[in-house]
């Protein structure tokens, strides 16, 4: 599980996308159907990760999350994490 914050600066709401990439085949879930941070506003966002067990190559993977402005993906902030699997 993950805990991301996203904080809005603007003056309104933004809608957001978010990606993870890092290990083939890696699903991300979150707990709403979309990410929208009101205008000012700070969003704590849960996050989980799947990735079958024979794509690891360690137990420690290194992963990266990407934030988009839904309405201008070109728009984005990646951040680097770490995905802890089982013991290949």
């Amino acid at each position: 599980m993950y805990n991301l914050k996203i904080i809005n600066k603007r003056d309104h709401a933004q809608r957001y996308t978010l990606t993870a990439r890092g290990i083939d085949g890696l699903e991300l879930r979150l707990d709403v159907p979309e990410i929208v941070v009101p205008e000012g506003g700070v969003l704590s966002l849960p996050a989980r990760l799947l990735a079958r067990e024979s794509a690891l190559a360690a137990r420690s993977s290194p992963i990266s999350f990407t934030l988009a402005l839904a309405d201008d993906p070109d728009t984005a902030v990646t951040t680097d994490a770490v995905f802890l699997g089982p013991q290949p």
